[in-house]
């Protein structure tokens, strides 16, 4: 009987080591699926299957300098190890075009372009041309009234310019290297949705270069870079604020002149001079700058009671009738250039602003640029805060998010809209204010500096988030 109960144990003891070995293989194979692999054998998944991923990590809607400066941030090297995210840009226009637009880049957005990319910046302080002098003229003879020259020595904030277009076409080619058709042009924005459960984000386009046939791509992010008349920040803010703009009763015409087609060479300014004929009556300007592409950049302004919606109405044709009528009283060579610029060339459209926009994103959806906080032109910042917008956002979602959750996606645009706010809506209202001056003859900034002396420091002197992180990981290291 002993014998008995001792074979007994002895095969309940191999019993309870093999059930103990089979447990440990179970578990060792649950960590590492390549134990099960060397018997020959497969692991079923666990849990519910993973959604199939979406189209693209980011889509813009948008494809001017705002939009495509973005698309460059998120799309360049970060200091992680994995690839920059999935970008596409939809822009309605059929075809990229050359506008009749000067921009002018004062320090902060300068800061903004080495950080969205150095490449980038690099060419554009190649083109751009710091102001060094501004000839006032009488608008009826072309009389040189006086002469204000600039500070040399200075840190910038009297601008460097460029083109419009000089600008896009750098950021284009920059986009075109980082990711190749990133940009659909003829793709007009019509609607999004969030799905519950997968928090992707479905977009819904017409391709205006194929019939208007609707077409619908997912993604992870929608930025709306789609300008003052945003058609996203329409749906983003339907059930909580009524955007209205604000009109200030002037009218802004926006040409450009091949200079090479201009007989009378005199009324080409050099390089690094704006001349600028002025009218007795408050708010009539006619200014002429020349572009590093022998290229003439005219900015023309007159008071009216015209709304935005009416003015880009205008057709070709009226748009430069309108501005031939305007300035029929100045100068021969001024009425000879405006004689001379192309029709496709000339942008106008009137001097607005709109109410400052409290909220900026919903879950995986924003708005930046002029679709979140269009402002006036009168401290010539639209274009640089929209640049600032863009070097965050893109520096917030330049590493990978494929694999990061819905949550980890919102509160990081979150983030960028809370690191934003607060800036953007000082300079929104100093540039409203200005532009209040403009219309009482108060042309310059006097009053505005004796009223805010330590403003222009604040606006310049901006650094991005990414060189604060940097400063603070060396001093960590150190």
């Amino acid at each position: 009987m002993l014998d008995d109960l001792s074979s007994n144990a002895h095969r309940r003891g191999r019993g309870c080591r093999f059930i103990t070995c089979s447990y440990i293989f179970v578990l060792v194979a649950i960590v590492h699926p390549r134990t099960i692999n060397s018997f020959g054998l497969t692991r079923a998944p666990i849990g519910r299957p993973q959604n199939p991923p979406p189209d693209h990590d980011v889509i813009v809607i948008g494809g001017s300098i705002v939009g495509l400066a973005t698309a460059v941030a998120i799309s360049s090297s970060s200091s992680s190890s994995s690839s920059p995210p999935d970008v596409a840009v939809y822009e309605r226009a059929r075809r990229a075009e050359p506008i009749g637009a000067l921009l002018s880049l004062f320090p902060n957005g300068l800061t903004a372009l080495r950080s969205i990319n150095s490449t980038v910046a690099e060419q554009v302080e190649r083109v751009s041309i710091p102001l060094r002098t501004s000839e006032i003229k009488r608008s009826t003879d072309g009389k040189l009234l006086r002469c204000i020259e600039s500070n040399a020595s200075s840190d910038g904030s009297n601008g460097t310019f460029l083109c419009w277009y000089q600008l896009q076409n750098i950021l284009s080619s920059a986009l075109q290297r980082l990711s190749e058709n990133a940009v659909k042009f003829g793709a007009e924005f019509v609607s999004y949705s969030v799905d519950a459960s997968t928090g992707y984000v479905t977009v819904t386009c017409r391709d205006r270069n194929n019939n208007d046939a609707e077409f619908h791509k997912t993604c992870r992010v929608l930025i709306g870079a789609d300008g003052v008349q945003s058609t996203v920040r329409r749906q983003l803010s339907a059930n909580r604020e009524d955007i209205e703009l604000n009109s200030y009763n002037r009218t802004i015409f926006r040409a450009l002149v091949n200079i090479d087609t201009i007989d009378n060479d005199s009324i080409v300014p050099p390089n690094g001079t704006a001349v600028i004929y002025k009218s007795d009556e408050v708010g009539q300007i006619f200014k002429i700058w020349t572009a590093s592409d022998r290229t003439l950049a005219i900015t023309a302004t007159v008071n009216s009671d015209e709304d935005d919606a009416a003015v880009r109405e205008w057709n070709e044709n009226e748009t430069k009738e309108r501005m031939s009528q305007v300035y029929a009283g100045f100068a021969p060579e001024v009425r000879d250039l405006i004689r001379r610029i192309p029709e496709a060339s000339i942008y106008a459209n009137a001097v607005c602003d709109m109410e400052f926009l409290e909220h900026w994103s919903n879950g995986p959806v924003v708005v930046i640029g002029d679709a979140a906080h269009s402002m006036t032109p009168s401290l010539g910042q639209g274009a640089n805060i929209g640049l600032e917008d863009a070097a965050e956002i893109g520096y917030l979602l330049r590493d990978d998010i494929a694999g990061k959750s819905n949550r980890y996606i919102t509160e990081t645009i979150n983030n960028f809209c809370t690191i934003r706010q607060d800036r953007v809506q000082e300079i929104h209202t100093a540039s409203r204010q200005q532009a209040l001056n403009k219309n009482k003859k108060d042309t310059t900034l006097g009053s505005f500096l004796k009223s805010n002396p330590s403003f222009f420091e604040r606006l310049y002197e901006w650094q991005p988030i990414s060189s604060l992180h940097s400063a603070n990981k060396i001093i960590s290291e150190n």
